[in-house]
């Protein structure tokens, strides 16, 4: 076990953070400050280093649910929150970084918006992206939420969505919690249909992006659509 206070006073994270700054710290440390106190046999550090092995970094670790996290050991119910409190401030910086002004001009842009909030979810998650002539985002919108392999897409709804809010563009982003990220026979035929009618009525589909363990597939960057 390593005990903080059995540490030199300058390698303890609250001290350190205080004589050579916050960045100073390394992930286990920060993470270490956030959980605050351990518990018998096991001190901040050690409780922060388990999780980071056993989520194998701080990428998948904050996609992890409270129920699963709670579960940790050395983890009180307060200190699981406060974790969470800061993985939620993580995905919502990474969201703040597009707002209503967005342009997006590639499928990577996409992804890094939605990486955290996509891989993170527990259910599939079907997103609608609304853009007017130079790629900037209208609006966008959750349509659908469930196992997307049942899912019955409702082109009607989609198209309806597009000119209320005038948009001339879209984009579609799902997600395959703890799947593959590869999309399926029914994700790419869909997709094209969607595609087809889209365009009978001056639409345009611009990328169908897949999202599954903070990795993406692109069904325009494979020539798809």
């Amino acid at each position: 076990m390593t005990r903080i206070k059995d540490l030199p006073l300058n390698e303890r994270p609250r001290e350190k953070a205080q004589k050579y700054g916050i960045a100073s710290l390394s992930t286990n440390e920060i993470l270490a400050l956030i959980i605050g106190s351990g518990v018998k046999n096991m001190s901040a550090i050690d409780i922060s280093q388990h999780l980071l092995d056993d989520y194998r970094g701080l990428a998948s670790l904050i996609t992890v649910s409270y129920k699963n996290l709670v579960k940790q050991r050395g983890l009180s119910v307060g200190n699981a929150y406060k974790l969470m409190a800061a993985f939620e401030l993580i995905k919502r910086v990474e969201k703040a970084n597009a707002d209503e002004d967005t342009v997006f001009r590639n499928s990577k842009e996409i992804f890094a918006k939605y990486r955290v909030e996509f891989s993170s979810a527990p259910q599939e998650l079907l997103l609608l992206i609304m853009l007017n002539r130079s790629n900037k985002v209208i609006k966008e919108e959750v349509i659908f939420k469930g196992m997307i392999s049942t899912m019955l897409i409702s082109f009607r709804e989609i198209f309806v969505k597009l000119f209320v809010n005038d948009a001339i563009k879209f984009v579609l982003v799902h997600n395959h919690p703890g799947g593959s990220v590869e999309p399926s026979k029914e994700d790419i035929a869909t997709t094209i249909n969607i595609r087809n009618e889209a365009a009978k009525l001056g639409l345009e589909l611009l990328d169908h992006i897949v999202i599954a363990n903070h990795a993406y597939y692109s069904m325009s960057e494979h020539f798809l659509i």
